[in-house]
């Protein structure tokens, strides 16, 4: 620790540092919902850096740290004074939540500056470099998590700072001493410069290596993480839960373990739904807890009359049993349709028994059409499953005296019309601007819009990669990715059924399928695992209650709506004029190049494929690198030979202290000539008195060497130089033989 670094090398180090600052600012303007201009943050970080760099050259360490300290202090006094900062900064932590956010200009400049000094702090005062370097190589893959995609200018002149530094610290500190003298320093400044473009050459061909590659690259991840998913599913006997209500950021794995067996007593005919919970109001892609309290509430006050159903008058009931009366409500109303189906409708329903797995002892979903009362069976339990088809209520047959009617159906439905088509404000502007561009009216319209939307516009995978955290993901998922699964999926739909006036929520549990079941000893039986795990949609359908929508691919391809025909919904579909120009798929990026699953509805290519040129300027460049490095060392090499004696030697006498061979000597002492014969005794047949001594009269004599003489050095130099690189490690050997000699 201290003030270790020479300050003979202060001009690369600032280099290095303006480059580390320029990436840091090109990597965050990168963060979406943030709006800032770049510039000012800029100039004032790499302005404060220069005048750090400048102070640090003088005597001592406190003015340096008077800087610092004056400048802490300051930002402090103005950050406590500026309700404005304190407002951005507030945002800036808001955007990575998920929230929208508006100019943090401001903020972001003396962010910047706080992040130039603490460059500075820790790889010139204190000579640290491994935190930098930890935290630079987890930034590229902190960025998906944050909406930052990689931008190349920014990650190469990362790559370029934190490799740079960490060379050119390595040559500053070859061994136990750094170089001593100036004119050492400044050969091993000119070495780290090369080093510096032997960097950048690296980066642009890993990155070429990545771009040819990258399919692979991004497949094996996520194959190692659906491998180690399973298994400890498997073997802990976890299974996929959906019931937090939270859309997920990530990948989905199911590992087939066994939840339940169902028993049927007759064959079904449409999809089963388990249902486990319904969900209300979305935000930052959470769906909240709903158990209808605000409509109930509101429906408690409607001025129906009560009285007529309870024998009472409401107003005359304690509070007690107001709440007691409020439970039975809510009962009666989750069995209200099925209720008066099974009295009126002389519909056949299906007798079903749930067995949970041992393990899942407390996994207990109802189907989603049946009755909420009973039959009970030892190790599980029963319900009167009743399909679509059969749920119409007919209400000419209704009894007048029916304590819960029309009416109240009528009641729930308008106040499920204000609850259910809630959404934030100033949030999913992407919909917004889908549902502006697309205005509709009927039921029919609106269903057959959102599932061609979604079963056309979005790739059913359980592997999309992970979603940004501060952007919405139903949105990242229909505008941006175009993958995901049934979270996904149903998240979407739900979001544009309500903007469009149409009551709907989230729900979750499990989808059975007809040709799950096998006859068994004169049942049908299925097995559910947690590969049946799903997310769906609910809308409120008049007469109907709470009816599921599939908009996850892989179902019907005209959703079922009960009362209205597949002819009806086939005729809108065959007659759309939709506009989805806000749903054209984006330029490709490496996160959207993973191998896509089979789906009948991958999504279709609407611009004709464009030739990738990138990896072939990049080719090119290398190439040309390469072919200029060798052409360029022959031409270098045939001009040192036409070089003084003495240039050669002092040359030879900096590469052996490269090397290490000679730590601390310059070749002016009087025992060098035997020094030299013990560290390379190969150079004793070339007499190395007699070469030091024409060393020196060319340096002295003021007429020049015969060619005969100078031929003579030149051979001792070129000899003791290939011997040298012969004993040194093959990436210093690399620097040796092209770096020292283009430097």
């Amino acid at each position: 620790m201290g003030w270790k670094v020479k300050k003979e090398a202060a001009w690369l180090d600032l280099l290095l540092l303006f480059i580390g600052q320029y990436a840091l600012t090109k990597i965050l303007e990168e963060v979406r919902v943030l709006t800032w201009d770049i510039t000012p943050s800029l100039w004032l970080g790499m302005g404060f850096l220069a005048l750090l760099w400048g102070l640090y050259r003088l005597p001592g360490r406190w003015p340096t740290l008077a800087a610092m300290g004056i400048f802490l202090m300051g930002s402090l006094w103005y950050l406590l004074g500026s309700e404005n900062l304190q407002g951005q900064l507030t945002r800036i932590l808001g955007s990575f939540g998920g929230n929208v956010t508006g100019n943090v200009t401001t903020a972001m400049t003396f962010l910047m500056a706080w992040v130039a000094m603490l460059l500075f702090l820790v790889e010139i005062v204190l000579n640290l470099h491994w935190p930098l370097l930890l935290a630079g190589a987890a930034l590229p893959l902190a960025c998906p998590f944050m909406a930052i995609p990689l931008n190349l200018p920014g990650m190469f002149a990362l790559v370029v700072f934190l490799l740079g530094f960490w060379l050119w610290k390595r040559l500053k500190n070859p061994g136990k001493s750094a170089p001593a003298d100036k004119k050492t320093a400044g050969s091993f400044r000119r070495l780290g410069a090369g080093l510096l473009a032997g960097v950048c050459c690296l980066f642009a061909l890993s990155w070429l290596v990545a771009e040819a590659t990258q399919q692979t690259l991004y497949t094996i991840p996520y194959q190692v993480e659906s491998a180690v998913v399973k298994a400890v599913r498997q073997q802990m006997g976890g299974s996929l839960d959906m019931e937090d209500g939270s859309v997920s950021r990530g990948n989905v794995y199911a590992a087939g373990v066994l939840l339940m067996d169902i028993y049927a007593n007759q064959q079904p005919t449409s999809t089963i739904y388990l249902h486990q919970s319904s969900r209300g109001d979305y935000e930052n892609g959470q769906w909240e807890d709903n158990w209808d309290e605000e409509i109930y509430e509101r429906l408690e006050q409607s001025g129906v009359e009560w009285e007529s159903w309870i024998g009472v008058e409401w107003d005359r009931l304690s509070d007690e049993e107001r709440e007691s009366w409020s439970g039975t409500l809510r009962t009666l109303m989750d069995s209200l349709i099925y209720e008066l189906n099974a009295r009126y409708g002389g519909s056949e329903p299906i007798g079903l028994g749930i067995y949970p797995a041992e393990s899942n002892q407390t996994l207990k979903p109802m189907p989603y059409f049946s009755q909420t009362v009973e039959r009970q069976i030892e190790g599980g339990y029963g319900a009167y499953y009743y399909p679509i088809s059969l749920l119409a209520i007919p209400w000419n047959r209704v009894s007048d005296e029916e304590p819960l009617s029309r009416e109240l159906l009528e009641l729930y439905r308008r106040e499920a019309l204000n609850y259910y088509t809630r959404l934030p404000s100033g949030q999913l502007t992407k919909f917004r601007q889908l549902v502006e561009a697309n205005p509709l009216e009927s039921l029919e319209e609106v269903t057959m819009f959102i599932h061609h939307t979604l079963t056309t516009y979005a790739t059913y995978t359980q592997a999309p990669g992970m979603f940004p955290l501060n952007a919405d993901p139903a949105e990242y998922f229909l505008f941006e990715s175009g993958r995901g699964y049934c979270q996904h999926f149903a998240s979407a739909a739900v979001i544009l059924y309500r903007m469009y006036g149409i009551p709907a929520r989230y729900a979750t549990g499990y989808s059975v399928k007809p040709s799950d079941f096998t006859l068994e000893n004169g049942e049908y039986h299925a097995e559910v695992t947690d590969e049946s795990a799903h997310a769906w949609v609910e809308i409120c359908m008049p007469d109907y209650g709470w009816v599921p929508v599939e908009m996850t691919p892989g179902g019907p391809k005209i959703p079922e709506l009960p009362g209205i025909p597949a002819s009806t919904l086939q005729e809108v579909l065959d007659n759309q004029n939709w506009d989805f120009t806000i749903l054209q798929p984006p330029e490709p990026e490496l996160s959207q190049t993973r191998p896509q699953e089979y789906n009948p509805t991958t999504r279709p290519q609407t611009q004709e494929k464009s030739i990738n040129l990138m990896p072939l300027l990049w080719t090119g460049l290398i190439v040309v690198i390469v072919l200029g490095a060798y052409r360029g060392r022959k031409w270098l090499l045939a001009r040192q030979r036409r070089l003084p004696p003495k240039v050669l030697y002092a040359r030879m006498v900096e590469g052996l202290r490269f090397a290490g061979l000679l730590t601390g000597l310059d070749g002016q002492e009087a025992d060098f000539a035997a020094q030299l014969s013990a560290v390379l005794p190969e150079l004793e047949s070339l007499d190395i008195p007699a070469v030091l001594l024409l060393v020196d009269r060319d340096a002295y004599d003021r007429e020049p060497l015969p060619e005969e003489s100078r031929q003579a050095v030149w051979q001792f130099y070129e000899t003791a130089m290939t011997l040298t690189a012969q004993r040194l490690p093959w990436w210093k050997k690399l620097i040796f033989r092209y770096g020292k000699l283009y430097i």
